[in-house]
């Protein structure tokens, strides 16, 4: 589904983005600015910027500039939250600057043309705009559908495995525990608050590190007119981890609660098929896969734990995300006997 833009003033663009603007895409005649969605807590805009001439015809331009009081949609308006959200655009940042040049072509991305970044959080990125080529959103995918998306993330994880990134997140995902303390206090007391420290370590221990999206949900997925081909946005929360952290929470977003329960085992073997085909033939791939499929229990409990606290009665929260979380508390107990 091709999401609906809202005309928005020319005068959005402030005197830095404009400079930016043009340094990028030249001195052209603005026909056009239209708001493509407003980001999380009001910190910006994602803005569609059209010109009257020349090449490219449009660029995209992520528009952050913090606001002096957060207001988040579901009550969490903590500093820690804003420290949070800057720092993710800085990570973002680094992320089209120096990682997203290196990734192989079956791991689409905007192209950047230009970023700036400041110690506040303000971000002005010009990126291309993948809507000629990727022109749809969609709500809810078929176990079919997925396939572009889980070849997508083989690609991601194959290519970034044991890439150092002292720029990005050192533990990649939006919520990882060490940035959560919050929604922990929050969560009520049970098995899953008092393993949360030990599911974070397991992930965090993999010998098999790569780089991942860490926000690898539906949404983020644009596809192809036929829905064959994928690209993929928003960086903000990209670094460290294993493979399947981003593999448990694109099925929880991508399928609904019925065809997790018959399709997630066989759509987990078809990640691993993929990712194999892109991992070279220097990687001890049988000890990688063994890894991360007896972390996949474990990276499910993990973002369970965060729903837990962050919006218990969150429909993410399902009888399949239930079953995986019972295996993995199972096996720490049965580990700590």
């Amino acid at each position: 589904m091709k999401q609906s833009p809202n005309r928005a003033s020319k005068d959005t663009l402030d005197q830095a983005a404009r400079k930016l603007l043009i340094a990028c895409a030249g001195d052209r005649e603005i026909t056009a600015v239209q708001t493509v969605q407003s980001l999380w807590s009001d910190y910006g805009q994602l803005l569609r910027v059209s010109f009257a001439s020349g090449e490219p015809d449009s660029v995209i331009v992520k528009y952050v500039r913090p606001p002096d009081a957060v207001s988040h949609p579901r009550g969490w308006s903590s500093t820690t939250g804003d420290q949070r959200k800057r720092r993710s655009y800085q990570v973002e940042a680094a992320w089209y600057q120096h990682h997203a040049v290196t990734l192989p072509p079956a791991c689409r991305v905007p192209a950047s043309l230009g970023v700036e970044v400041d110690e506040t959080g303000s971000l002005t990125l010009i990126m291309e705009d993948l809507e000629p080529e990727f022109p749809h959103r969609l709500a809810q995918l078929d176990p079919d559908s997925t396939l572009p998306c889980l070849d997508w993330l083989a690609a991601l994880h194959a290519s970034q495995l044991q890439v150092s990134a002292p720029d990005l997140w050192p533990i990649g995902c939006y919520w990882h525990l060490g940035t959560r303390a919050d929604e922990l206090a929050a969560m009520a007391d049970g098995p899953l608050k008092r393993a949360a420290s030990t599911l974070d370590h397991r992930l965090a221990a993999s010998t098999f590190q790569t780089l991942i999206h860490g926000d690898a949900k539906l949404a983020n997925f644009c596809f192809s007119t036929h829905h064959d081909q994928v690209a993929a946005v928003d960086f903000q929360y990209v670094g460290r981890g294993p493979g399947v952290r981003d593999l448990a929470y694109f099925l929880g977003s991508a399928l609904d609660e019925a065809t997790l329960i018959t399709a997630a085992d066989s759509l987990t073997d078809v990640y691993f098929a993929r990712l194999r085909a892109h991992l070279p033939a220097t990687i001890d791939q049988d000890a990688l896969e063994a890894d991360w499929r007896a972390l996949l229990p474990i990276a499910v409990a993990d973002f369970e734990r965060f729903l837990a606290g962050w919006a218990p009665g969150h429909y993410k929260r399902n009888r399949w995300s239930a079953s995986l979380s019972e295996r993995a508390l199972a096996d720490i107990t049965k580990d700590n006997s």
